[in-house]
């Protein structure tokens, strides 16, 4: 049931436990956060190395979704998980085209016993 790579280690429990966090949470738990825009949460997130899970912003396009407001859309994702903002990372962004949402950002979440680096 879960695609992507094997788990490492037994660290695949921790990685299915944020991706069930997120699809209990609904669309909206980030609507208490005070974020210059609306953001939707894709409740199916698919487990690989990370949890990659995906969110609609109602505001902005690929060109003005600049550094603070990935950290902030990050700083709030990351409350809601109750993970550090160290452990999600804007993997990517893009124009969907559609009216209320019209940016789709791709978060990838890593915990942190899940990482070899030290560092």
């Amino acid at each position: 049931e879960v695609r992507g790579y094997p788990p490492q280690g037994g660290s695949g429990d921790d990685l299915t436990d944020v991706a069930k966090k997120i699809e209990e949470l609904g669309e909206n738990p980030l609507d208490e956060y005070d974020l210059p825009f609306d953001a939707k949460l894709d409740g199916s997130p698919e487990v690989v190395w990370g949890v990659v899970t995906t969110i609609g912003l109602s505001a902005g396009d690929v060109e003005g979704f600049n550094l603070t407001n990935q950290e902030k859309l990050i700083e709030a994702l990351a409350s809601v998980l109750d993970l550090d903002p160290s452990e999600l990372e804007v993997t990517g962004a893009e124009n969907s085209g559609d009216a209320d949402m019209p940016l789709v950002v791709q978060v990838i979440i890593v915990p942190s016993d899940k990482t070899n680096d030290s560092g």
